[in-house]
């Protein structure tokens, strides 16, 4: 049996400032991986070996006689995207943080050494220290070029491959699309300008086509790709095209297949080539096309195919197809007797989402309906206790109560379980409704000092409260109808409060107070008080943030619960956690630890995952304290030491003596799926 042997290559960048309060964290080791890919050349074969780049980083696979790969290595690149394979090396793009510069997170092309498949090595990188998001690599002969759209226009930087010098670098009006090793197309509208790179600095025009006579629905190209030395492909939503190009000047017209009206090819388009067979992805279907004669291409056979959305990327080995997916790994068919078959998935996990720590043990949803359930009581040697209510989904999930919410796709129902022992939650109530829009509209919440209550609300301003407190039929206290729809809703200490759209970029607030006596009246109203659609609670703060990554969330303290006062806002981060004494802001896959209540503005510290993450989660094992991140492709484990100001703890002291309300940093966080 081969080992297998993972790398890790995991930058983590840590600020330490002179305070008396520090807080250091280190790497340890993933709890889990998954292989979401990460876009259309993610999949790439050369003899019998396979390079997967997920956003975990660079996974290397052989391919056994019957099709069969196996993983032997892994080196792990936080925020890895696309990539290039050529002779022995790997050219691989990682990093940055697309709507807000954040220091030493940029862009980077890293060469990696694959001669040896059991042990890649970095060797080589080119920092892009003023770019910061999307960056693109394409082969281009003895050279490879990146690419990427800033205010300037579409740049275009061309390297060698050897000491990866850079050669030269254009700027443009609009994109380009590389057709091969010496060609690109330009792209105006039904014109497409053939052009070859003169360097340093100038694509010389030197023919052009109309495609308009051979196009049945938008006229852009995603990806050529090469059939033979004179025969090239093209493929836009609905059409895959086939050129003579032997004369690179004067491509003409070959020969096209052409999709139904209803249906199209989605995602990025990808597809496979050879001289026998095009592989398309339409829709939710695979096609095989017989392309032997190119002046007559003919559909052979159609699959539905076996994923959650449609492939990413695709190669081919012999007989072999290897799709790159979203939420299903890799993905093997076979091609016998022109005939598509499924053989299986390659993964470890299925994609992830948010997460939940409850006793020792943590949640994780997945893409699709489900979720894994891992013992963490001792993080470093976790386990995997399998898949956990795969048809239902977590609505909320109380800690203090002890109880949770899954809503029931099959009998449309709430169901509320005591989940003492979390591996096998006991179902105390039921809650049905016979209409399925009605059902499908109201949504969980919780107040943490009211473990006993459970909220349910929609989108039509229907509000409801019921004691859950016996098993049986859950006791309807309040039917109320909101002042207005909400945009977003959370229940703190027995008071409302949700927003509602004031302008494009400005929200009221709305706090509704009476729910301890069970009678609901709107006690203010805030206008345009934040820029941020939505609202959580944690440890007693509102918490508001967007969905967007240009965004940074907010903390108000309740010291008045009728007027809420900002408290907080991080220098970045779309989304917030408040965990013990600590604020986590979180942008993307980087996350910048601050003190609560501490006057600096400064993170005590700012290190990341390996890809986008949900949240965090704090946990102790024999005095070491862990860090856990839910991350798309992977579960984190990190250990840290955390040394709060002296100063601050008194600050913190005082703020909870005096506060007439419930003590804000209780450690029992809510959180809302």
């Amino acid at each position: 049996m081969k080992v297998l042997f993972i790398f890790m290559f995991v930058i983590i960048f840590s600020l330490s400032y002179l305070s008396s309060q520090t807080f250091e964290i280190s790497k340890v080791s993933e709890l889990a991986y998954n292989q979401d890919s990460t876009g259309h050349d993610c999949i790439q074969i050369i003899d019998n070996i396979l390079y997967y780049t997920s956003r975990n980083g660079l996974e290397i696979y052989t391919i056994s006689d019957n099709g069969h790969i196996e993983r032997v290595s892994m080196l792990t690149i936080p925020a890895s995207s696309t990539m290039i394979t050529k002779d022995q090396y790997c050219y691989l793009v990682a990093g940055g943080y697309q709507y807000s510069p954040i220091p030493s997170y940029f862009i980077t092309v890293y060469k990696i050494d694959v001669s040896d498949i059991y042990n890649p090595i970095i060797l080589d990188q080119i920092d892009y220290e003023d770019l910061n998001f999307s960056l693109y690599l394409d082969d281009f002969g003895e050279t490879f070029m990146s690419s990427w759209v800033y205010n300037s226009g579409c740049n275009f930087k061309f390297y060698d491959y050897e000491n990866m010098e850079l050669i030269g670098h254009v700027i443009t009006e609009n994109y380009r699309i590389i057709v091969n090793d010496s060609l690109l197309v330009n792209q105006f509208g039904n014109i497409k300008y053939i052009e070859r790179y003169n360097p340093p600095t100038e694509l010389e025009v030197i023919g052009s086509i109309d495609v308009s006579p051979y196009s049945d629905d938008d006229s852009v190209y995603y990806h050529f790709k090469v059939v033979n030395d004179t025969i090239l492909s093209a493929v836009n939503s609905r059409n895959i095209t086939f050129w003579n190009f032997s004369d690179v000047t004067d491509w003409q017209y070959i020969s096209r297949y052409t999709l139904p009206e209803d249906s199209g090819m989605l995602g990025n388009k990808q597809y496979v080539i050879t001289e026998e067979y095009a592989i398309i992805f339409d829709g939710g279907l695979i096609k095989l096309i017989d392309i032997s004669d190119i002046f007559n291409p003919t559909l052979l056979d159609s699959i539905a195919h076996n994923m959650w959305f449609w492939g990413q990327a695709c190669d081919i080995y012999e007989n072999n197809i290897y799709v790159g997916t979203v939420n299903d790994g890799i993905q093997h068919y076979i091609i016998n007797d022109n005939q598509l078959s499924y053989v299986t998935s390659y993964y470890d996990y299925k994609r992830f989402l948010s997460g939940y720590l409850y006793d020792d043990k943590l949640i994780t949803k997945v893409l699709e309906e489900g979720y894994y359930l891992f013992d963490i009581e001792d993080p470093f040697n976790h386990t995997d206790l399998g898949l956990w209510f795969e048809d239902k989904q977590l609505q909320t999930l109380n800690s203090a109560g002890n109880w949770m919410v899954l809503k029931n796709y099959e009998n449309l129902s709430f169901e509320i379980y005591d989940i003492t022992n979390i591996e096998s939650p006991s179902l105390i109530n039921t809650m049905y409704w016979d209409d399925l829009y009605e059902w499908s509209t109201f949504f969980c919440r919780v107040d943490e000092y009211n473990p006993d209550i459970l909220y349910i609300f929609n989108y039509n301003s229907n509000f409801r409260k019921y004691d859950i407190s016996e098993t049986g039929n859950p006791i309807l206290l309040i039917e109320y109808e909101l002042p207005s729809i909400p945009n977003s809703l959370v229940v703190i200490n027995s008071n409302i409060y949700f927003t509602e759209s004031s302008s494009e970029n400005s929200y009221n607030l709305h706090i509704i107070s009476g729910l301890d006596i069970n009678e609901p009246y709107q006690a203010n109203e805030i206008p345009n008080f934040t820029s941020n659609e939505y609202l959580n609670s944690q440890c007693g703060f509102l918490v508001t943030h967007n969905l967007n990554y240009n965004s940074v969330a907010q903390i108000f303290q309740l010291d008045n619960p009728l007027n809420p006062e900002l408290y907080f806002t991080p220098t970045w981060g779309e989304r917030i956690e408040i965990k013990e004494n600590l604020v986590f802001a979180i942008a993307d896959f980087i996350i910048g630890v601050y003190e609560l209540g501490a006057s600096s503005s400064e993170p005590l510290a700012v290190f990341n995952g390996l890809s986008y993450t949900y949240n965090i989660h704090l946990t102790e094992h024999e005095g070491t304290n862990y860090l856990i991140t839910n991350e798309m492709n992977s579960i984190g484990l990190f250990e840290y030491t955390y040394s709060p100001s002296s100063a601050d703890d008194e600050i913190l002291e005082n703020k909870i003596v005096l506060n007439n309300y419930p003590n804000p940093f209780n450690p029992e966080t809510i959180i809302e799926f």
